[in-house]
């Protein structure tokens, strides 16, 4: 028997703005609201939209041990972190695979992270079994009585800063604790929409009224899985069980292979120490040989929109395939369609001319430089 959906605190708020609920990573979600996707997303770009992010996995570490337990367990270079600034790292298996993206936050006596939906139950897995080897002073505490929404869009922060002091202050990926009319919460600036925005923890008990608080200001809109995935597509993120991935074609799937070295400062690369690490290093040394056969592209098409797992043919006189798209959607931004793909490298270069079989029919397109359309992040005066 399947196991049931879970239900974020927010699911009553979803059912009254008259969302449509979808099953979504083990859990009932709002996938749109009458407005609709395209709509949705076009709101998020010009004004605010406020998601409902709960079924992601908050996590805190503690203990004198903690930072280099987590640079054990992951590529991220914590120890380089200013206090409260945030970084995307990823989990890493023994031969270097993709586990999980996640964002890790650092503060005076511990580290905040939040892990994807869908990977919740196997990082908690990867965390323990990991602690119970470590030999040294850390704990983990799960956050099960926290709720979280993201606020983005280019009016994100007028808003917000109706109910946060000095919001201004705070640097693209810093965080701190704060409260919204009495009630504390833990903001950090960052989403997954390629805009200005902000993601705000809070006790389960004060989800409904923080979010009604938010959507009571006639900038915000609530919005839905659906422009969720079209914003991040855009704004070239990657999504774990596309872009991301810990085997592909049978073998193990880095950071190297999905164009993240960056995620591994040059510490890091050079020093090692990270589960994983010898065939990370080893890609990222060989990354123009055979190691890593394939580079992760943006692809613009018009016509009908090529999707998820979409063959991409070389447009030559053998037309060869060579590669597959992973995520894909019409773009409400940037216009035409749009779509990941992971390529074999010589075919990666801008400019290059493929063809992309959709529902049996040839599509030509051509591969772009990511993000397809330019990111807002916040970024304070110096």
């Amino acid at each position: 028997m399947a196991a049931a959906l879970k239900r974020t605190k927010l699911f009553d708020f979803h059912v009254g703005k008259k969302a449509k609920i979808v099953p979504f990573a083990g859990w009932e979600m709002p996938v749109q609201y009458p407005m609709g996707v395209f709509a949705e997303h076009l709101h998020t770009r010009e004004k605010a939209g406020l998601f409902d992010v709960s079924h992601m996995c908050q996590l805190r570490f503690y203990g004198k041990d903690h930072v280099k337990f987590l640079e054990w367990a992951s590529p991220a270079d914590i120890q380089e972190l200013p206090t409260g600034k945030g970084r995307l790292s990823v989990l890493l298996d023994d031969e270097g695979g993709v586990i999980d993206d996640c964002i890790f936050n650092r503060y005076a006596d511990h580290i905040y992270a939040v892990v994807n939906a869908g990977c919740a139950d196997k990082d908690l897995a990867r965390f323990r079994e990991l602690l119970g080897k470590f030999k040294g002073d850390v704990t983990m505490n799960v956050e099960e009585g926290k709720s979280l929404v993201a606020l983005q869009g280019p009016l994100a922060a007028a808003v917000l800063s109706r109910y946060v002091a000095d919001l201004p202050k705070l640097d693209f990926l810093y965080g701190r604790d704060a409260s919204i009319k009495g009630m504390p919460v833990h903001i950090q600036r960052c989403g997954y929409t390629g805009e200005d925005g902000f993601e705000i923890s809070m006790d389960h008990a004060n989800a409904t009224a923080i979010a009604d608080l938010l959507c009571s200001n006639s900038e915000v809109a609530c919005i839905g899985l659906g422009a969720r995935d079209s914003l991040r597509l855009e704004a070239g993120l990657c999504l774990y069980g596309h872009e991301l991935s810990q085997t592909m074609d049978g073998k193990p799937f880095t950071p190297i292979h999905a164009g993240l070295s960056w995620l591994i400062t040059k510490r890091r690369m050079e020093q090692g120490g990270f589960i994983g690490h010898t065939h990370v290093q080893a890609c990222y040394k060989n990354m123009k040989s055979d190691m890593v056969p394939v580079r992760r592209v943006g692809i613009k098409s018009s016509g009908s929109c090529a999707r998820e797992g979409a063959v991409i043919s070389a447009v030559d006189g053998a037309k060869a395939a060579i590669g597959h798209v992973t995520s894909g959607c019409p773009s409400p931004s940037a216009g035409g369609n749009v779509a990941q793909a992971y390529v074999k490298r010589e075919f990666a270069a801008a400019g290059t001319k493929v063809t992309l079989n959709v529902r049996g029919r040839n599509v030509e397109g051509e591969v772009v430089k990511m993000p397809f359309v330019a990111t807002r992040y916040y970024k304070a005066a110096k």
